[in-house]
C-alpha cells in the first residue's frame, strides 16, 4: 500500500467513527471495491477463467487474499 493510500484508509476509517455508517452504505463502500479490484472468490475467478481451483491457487499466489475466512482473488488487470 503505497502512502497516499494509507493516508486516505485512515481518513475513512476516521469519517466512519466520527459519523457513523448505516449497513446499505457499507454494502455499497464493499460493492464498489469489489468492482474496481475485480474482486472474486478463488472458484468463481477460476470459473470464468475456464480453470481449475487447485490450478488458480497454485498460478495466483500473490493475489490470493483471505477477508472474513474467505479466499479471494483481486485482479485488476
Amino acid at each position: 500500500m503505497t502512502d497516499k493510500e494509507r493516508t486516505v484508509a485512515k481518513k475513512f476509517e476516521k469519517y466512519l467513527y466520527e459519523n457513523g455508517y448505516s449497513e446499505a452504505f457499507l454494502v455499497e463502500i464493499i460493492k464498489l471495491a469489489f468492482d474496481y479490484g475485480n474482486v472474486k472468490t478463488v472458484q468463481s475467478y477460476a470459473d470464468s477463467k475456464g480453470k481449475s481451483y487447485q490450478g488458480i491457487v497454485q498460478s495466483h499466489k500473490e493475489k490470493i487474499n483471505y477477508i472474513s475466512g474467505i479466499k479471494f482473488i483481486i485482479d485488476k488487470n
